[in-house]
């Protein structure tokens, strides 16, 4: 279900007051009042990441919507002030020897800022593209160098691992490793101005984790880089609300039912995870798992306990018809 604000869901004019998550929870909602009509049966909402927020905060303001709820991969970022849980989990990822690796990269990275960002600058040119948005392409490779830490993490394999750049690495390598993992497209108008929305989200709302940064601090040009407000343009206002996330995060843990979270171990953006407190509500682990885990990569006996679940809420013979378990 597309979220209002995004791709082609957006009102007239540039506002974005009317992008909150209370008001994206009353959409989804109406949407399944509509096709109620239709599908009387049982029903599931699910999500990954930024969906699995949303199918959370749909059910705190309509928790009787739907039978259950399976949120995948999920932040809760309760307090947008305190980052430590993140930045304690960066910094015990993996083995001592591969964090130190990707740091390292990091740092030869900006040591050869000139010659990376003329690259950029030159695939800008040739594309059609400009840095308006974040305001220029030095600034958008410095954010996309801090923010790889992060999002290396969150999808890395073992192989991806051994794939670091190391010492040797030619500038041409460091630049393709740099585009796979933090996307440098992303921080150009082009793909930004798509991602508006979803960073004044962070901006108002859901808030954002913290990346090491000591190790190349005396390398950094441009303070606050990976700021939301970096990612939205001046002329639309920005206020955090500091009351959304803890209310969430106080619903989920008291009142939250029928909820199963499934996260990944070694998984930086669930650092700080829901913790379900409500009846018949659950945590599951997958054990060195990535962003991108679903039950399928549950060990198998959390495995059958979730589809367990999932056919208590639904109903047996639906849920084997369905899924086909």
């Amino acid at each position: 279900m597309e979220h209002r604000y995004f791709g082609t869901s957006r009102p007239a004019g540039s506002g974005y007051t009317h992008l909150t998550i209370r008001q994206a929870a009353d959409d989804h909602h109406r949407v399944v009042r509509l096709f109620r009509r239709v599908y009387p049966g049982a029903w599931l909402s699910t999500g990954s990441s930024k969906g699995g927020m949303t199918s959370v905060y749909h059910r705190r303001f309509h928790p009787g919507d739907v039978d259950g709820t399976v949120v995948y991969s999920a932040p809760n970022n309760v307090d947008d002030r305190e980052d430590s849980a993140c930045l304690r989990f960066l910094e015990t990822v993996g083995s001592a020897p591969d964090r130190e690796a990707v740091k390292a990269a990091q740092r030869r990275m900006l040591l050869h800022r000139a010659e990376l960002v003329a690259r950029y600058e030159a695939w800008a040119s040739a594309t059609g593209d400009t840095f308006r948005i974040i305001g220029s392409a030095d600034k958008a490779f410095e954010i996309a160098v801090l923010r790889v830490l992060f999002m290396f993490w969150q999808r890395a394999t073992p192989a991806d691992v051994g794939a670091i750049p190391g010492p040797e690495a030619t500038t041409d390598k460091l630049y393709t490793w740099l585009d796979h993992w933090a996307g440098l497209s992303l921080y150009a108008d082009t793909a930004a101005g798509r991602y508006i929305p979803y960073w004044y989200q962070i901006g108002t709302q859901l808030g954002y984790g913290e990346v090491p940064t000591a190790h190349v601090a005396d390398l950094l040009r441009h303070p606050d880089g990976i700021a939301a407000r970096n990612f939205v343009p001046r002329d639309i206002p920005m206020a955090f609300d500091t009351t959304a996330m803890p209310d969430i995060d106080r619903w989920v843990r008291r009142r939250g039912s029928r909820m199963l979270f499934v996260n990944g171990a070694q998984d930086p953006a669930v650092a700080e995870h829901f913790r379900p407190g409500g009846a018949d509500s659950r945590l599951l682990w997958v054990p060195g798992g990535n962003h991108s885990v679903d039950i399928a990569n549950l060990s198998p006996t959390d495995r059958a306990s979730a589809e367990d679940t999932l056919s208590r809420w639904v109903g047996q013979e639906y849920f084997t018809q369905t899924l086909g378990t």
